[in-house]
C-alpha cells in the first residue's frame, strides 16, 4: 500500500512538473513563475520559505518557556519583518524588473558590488543552513532545539544594543 502511495506521488509529481515545463520558456520565466501566481500561492511560498517546521515545532516549547517574549524575534518580528519589505520596497522592486538582490545593486552601484553582495548572501545562506544542521549545545535538549545561529544572532543583537545606548549616552 504504501509503495503504491509513494508511485502515485511521484507520478503526479511528474504530470505536474511535464505540464509546468510547458509553460517555462525561458529561466527569467522560471525564476519568477511568469509573474502570473495568485496571492494566495505566493503567501504559502513565503510562509513555506521562512517558517520552517523549527518555527512551527519548537515555537510552542518557546513560549511556554519564556512566555510572549520569547515569541517577539520569531515568528513575530520575522513576520513583521516581511510585512514592512511588501508594504515598503515590493512594488518599487518589482516594477525595476529584478531576479536577485545583486540585480539591484548592479544597476544602482556596479558590477563588483553585486559580485561581493553575492558571495556575502551565499556564504552567509550556507552558515545559516549549516547553523540549522546541529541543535544548540547551550540549552538542554527539553527546551526548543533552537541552532546555534539563533543563540549567537540574540548575544550579538544584545551587544549591538549596548553599544548603540553606550553611545547615545555618550552624546
Amino acid at each position: 500500500m504504501l509503495l503504491w502511495l509513494v508511485v502515485a506521488y511521484l507520478v503526479v509529481s511528474i504530470g505536474i512538473g511535464l505540464y509546468a515545463a510547458t509553460r517555462v520558456h525561458n529561466a527569467r520565466d522560471y525564476i519568477t513563475a511568469g509573474r502570473n501566481l495568485p496571492m494566495i500561492v505566493v503567501l504559502a511560498m513565503v510562509f513555506a520559505t521562512w517558517f520552517g517546521a523549527e518555527t512551527v515545532l519548537g515555537i510552542s516549547a518557546t513560549f511556554i518557556e519564556e512566555g510572549f517574549s520569547g515569541l517577539i524575534s520569531d515568528p513575530l518580528g520575522a513576520s513583521a519583518c516581511l510585512v514592512l519589505f511588501g508594504l515598503i520596497f515590493a512594488r518599487p522592486l518589482y516594477r525595476m524588473n529584478l531576479l536577485t538582490l545583486g540585480d539591484f545593486f548592479r544597476m544602482r552601484y556596479n558590477r563588483t558590488t553585486e559580485l561581493v553582495l553575492s558571495i556575502c548572501i551565499v556564504l552567509s545562506s550556507l552558515g545559516w543552513a549549516a547553523a540549522w544542521l546541529q541543535p544548540s549545545t547551550r540549552q538542554p535538549p527539553t527546551k526548543s532545539a533552537q541552532p546555534k545561529a539563533w543563540y549567537w544572532t540574540k548575544r550579538v543583537s544584545a551587544c549591538v544594543s549596548a553599544r548603540d545606548e553606550a553611545q547615545r549616552r555618550s552624546r
